[in-house]
């Protein structure tokens, strides 16, 4: 964190912003009437929130593989957003915990996080011993255990930057579902905060190359 605070203070301030801008738009849920529909969102925006605050935590620690398994949750509770607000009658769905599978709801939706979705599940989301799940807890020098992991700046930039990518793709969700709030000054307020701040994540933190396992930025 010493190195991203003295190297890269601007983006760590955005995702600092990002984490406000969720509690922003939980604070917009809970100011409508109590309908189930925002109280179903703004749970699912605090889910998302909270983990996402596990997996920041992680990844500074120098533990991003290790985050991936908040990251399989993370995606599901975005894609929530999505799919309450193509499907509002949905929530009573989700209340009484007879939601389709995530994969059913991901192709009603059109989610664009499958290939995510099965990196997450071969490498991250259970007990694996593959290439990609171990490499970092070996020194490729001395084929020896690294006990403690030790974070290299350009490692570490890389892994933020595809964190906050992932953040701000969840906040765009949640604030899309609160296109029917009453109060269309306070929520386009939120969109053009999360819009400006995307920019400025995508801007300094480009999407990986064709082929990587994190999902496109959504136009």
């Amino acid at each position: 964190m010493t190195f991203l605070r003295r190297e890269r203070s601007a983006q760590i301030e955005v995702i600092e912003q990002l984490f406000v801008l969720a509690d922003d738009c939980i604070d917009a849920y809970e100011s409508q009437d109590k309908d189930l529909y925002s109280t179903m969102c703004s749970l699912t925006t605090l889910k998302a929130k909270n983990l996402a605050l596990g997996m920041y935590s992680l990844t500074l620690d120098g533990l991003a593989q290790e985050a991936g398994a908040l990251a399989r949750p993370f995606i599901e509770y975005a894609e929530l957003l999505a799919y309450f607000r193509m499907l509002p009658e949905a929530v009573h769905d989700a209340l009484a915990g007879e939601l389709p599978s995530a994969g059913k709801r991901a192709k009603k939706i059109e989610g664009f996080y499958q290939p995510f979705r099965e990196h997450l599940n071969e490498h991250a989301s259970h007990a694996a011993y593959s290439a990609h799940s171990l490499a970092h807890l070996r020194d490729p020098a001395t084929k020896r255990l690294k006990k403690l992991q030790v974070m290299h700046p350009e490692v570490i930039e890389r892994n933020v930057g595809d964190f906050a990518i992932q953040l701000v793709f969840m906040l765009q969700e949640s604030v899309l579902s609160l296109q029917q709030s009453p109060d269309s000054s306070r929520v386009a307020s939120l969109a053009s905060r999360c819009d400006e701040l995307r920019q400025r994540i995508l801007a300094w933190f480009p999407p990986p190359s064709k082929g990587d396992p994190m999902p496109p930025a959504p136009a």
